[in-house]
């Protein structure tokens, strides 16, 4: 998400996760859909693109490791006040 804050970016993740995971698909009632999200922001330590999306799908792996359907953070691009949330 271009000009979102790392918090940001990992609100929209949850909310659309939240959607996937209530979505219903017709004529499949028992069959469940869900996501799971990695989300990074480009700080000055992102070396390049390659490196922003390593850094993404390590987290992807992280919240799909972790018990699927959940968004995961890169903790190095939380600043100190979204850390306390």
């Amino acid at each position: 998400m271009a000009n979102a804050s790392v918090a940001r970016a990992a609100e929209v993740a949850e909310r659309v996760r939240r959607a996937i995971e209530a979505a219903v698909v017709p004529g499949f009632d028992q069959i469940n859909v869900t996501a799971s999200f990695g989300v990074t922001e480009a700080t000055n330590a992102v070396l390049d693109v390659e490196d922003w999306s390593d850094r993404a799908d390590a987290q992807l792996y992280e919240a799909k490791g972790s018990g699927r359907n959940r968004v995961c953070i890169d903790d190095a691009t939380l600043s100190p006040t979204a850390m306390v949330n």
